[in-house]
């Protein structure tokens, strides 16, 4: 995990204000964090272009949210374009056909594969809601165990979870430094 210096903190958490101002964010800024509010009030006094998001524009600006609140590093490959470029139509776990918006476990999730690294493109992929939730933080292990299993653990099948095993295992995902 790659902890943010506060001083580049600060200037991640004002582009991000900023975006969320272009973006036309309905987020509540009164509960923003001091320096996204000021990126926020920066933009809305040099009133830059604004966009109406698409469903990537959103998910870039959900991620850098979350990731900014949970002091990781985003890495600036990142971006609504990349995350339309690994789009799938099925989830690579459950092989079930994808939605968006739906608040369904079959929702699409951009989640990081390696819980402990950052936001990086070798460590996001898309899948469902519901193999994401399954998976939680399990170890590769612990995920290969399940795929062992007779019968389905948390939602997802044995064939699932040896997916699921494998997207971490070509991730790189538990893999030793050494």
């Amino acid at each position: 995990m790659q902890c943010i210096p506060e001083v580049l903190r600060s200037e991640t958490g004002r582009s991000l204000g900023y975006d969320l101002y272009v973006y036309r964010s309905h987020l509540e800024v009164t509960r923003l964090p001091t320096t996204v509010r000021e990126g926020f009030a920066y933009a809305a006094t040099r009133r830059p272009a604004r966009a109406m998001p698409d469903r990537f524009a959103r998910k870039w600006l959900q991620l850098r949210c979350s990731a900014y609140a949970h002091n990781r590093a985003f890495d600036e490959q990142v971006t609504s374009h990349w995350l339309r470029a690994i789009d799938v139509v099925a989830c690579p776990v459950t092989g079930l056909t994808l939605t968006h918006g739906e608040l369904s476990d079959s929702d699409w999730s951009v989640c990081r594969l390696d819980p402990d690294a950052d936001y990086a493109p070798g460590n996001l992929a898309v899948m469902s809601t519901r193999a994401r939730v399954a998976r939680g933080r399990r170890s590769v292990d612990e995920v290969l165990q399940l795929a062992q299993r007779d019968t389905p653990i948390d939602g997802l099948l044995p064939a699932e979870w040896s997916r699921l095993a494998t997207l971490l295992q070509r991730a790189g995902v538990g893999r030793s430094l050494s």
